[in-house]
C-alpha cells in the first residue's frame, strides 16, 4: 500500500516517473549530531534534524531560509529549511495549500508557471512522524536551484508548528518527504 502511495505521489509532480537517483542513499552508523542551534530550533517545531547532513546556517533576510544542507554522501541535492510559524492558527491551517502555493511561487524562475500543489497522503505523512504535509513541485529559480532542474517544497506541520523545506535536485529527490532526503523527521516522544 505504501509503495503504491509513493508511486502516486511521484507521479503527482510529473507525467513521467522519476529516473533512479545517481547516488545511492545509505544510513551511517557514525552519524554526528546536527549543529546545536539547528537542533534546538527544530525541536521547537517538533522535528529531529539529521546528523547525516552537512548543514550551513544562512541569512534568512536574504534567502527566506534558516539553514542549507545536503546529505553527506550527495552534493547533487540542496535542501533549504525555514522554521516559519511556531504556532499556526485556524486560518493558516485552513489555507495551508494556498500558503504553500505562494511560498513555492517565490522559488520559481518563470512567474507564469504555477506550482503543482497537493496534500501528501496521511499514510506517508504519519510514517515519517509529521501531522500534515502540503507539497509543491516547480521548476526552480536559478538563484535557489543552482543549476538543478527540479524543485520541491514541503509545508510540514508538526504539533501545530509550520516548517518549510525546499529540495532542489535533478532527479526529483524529495517529492516524498523521506527523512534521509530532507534532513529531518517528526519528533516522536518516547514514553
Amino acid at each position: 500500500m505504501v509503495r503504491i502511495l509513493l508511486t502516486l505521489t511521484l507521479l503527482a509532480c510529473s507525467a513521467q516517473p522519476a529516473p533512479p537517483a545517481a547516488a545511492t542513499h545509505t544510513e551511517r552508523a557514525d552519524t554526528k549530531p546536527p549543529p546545536a542551534d539547528l537542533a534546538a530550533m527544530a525541536t521547537k517545531f517538533g522535528l529531529d534534524m539529521s546528523g547525516d547532513f552537512v548543514w550551513t546556517k544562512i541569512d534568512k533576510d536574504a534567502t527566506r531560509f534558516d539553514w542549507s544542507g545536503h546529505p553527506a554522501n550527495r552534493d547533487d541535492v540542496e535542501v533549504l529549511w525555514s522554521f516559519w510559524m511556531e504556532k499556526m492558527g485556524a486560518t493558516e491551517t485552513k489555507f495551508l495549500p494556498s500558503l504553500a502555493t505562494v511560498a513555492a511561487a517565490d522559488l520559481i524562475q518563470n512567474p507564469s508557471v504555477t506550482p503543482q500543489v497537493f496534500e501528501q497522503p496521511d499514510d506517508i505523512v504519519h510514517v515519517f512522524g509529521y501531522d500534515r504535509v502540503v507539497t509543491a513541485c516547480f521548476p526552480p529559480f536559478e538563484g535557489y536551484g543552482k543549476g538543478k532542474k527540479h524543485g520541491v517544497m514541503h509545508a510540514i506541520v508538526k504539533n501545530g508548528s509550520l516548517s518549510v523545506v525546499a529540495i532542489f535536485s535533478n532527479d526529483r529527490t524529495g517529492v516524498v518527504p523521506i527523512p534521509r532526503d530532507i534532513g529531518a523527521r517528526g519528533h516522536v516522544a518516547t514514553p
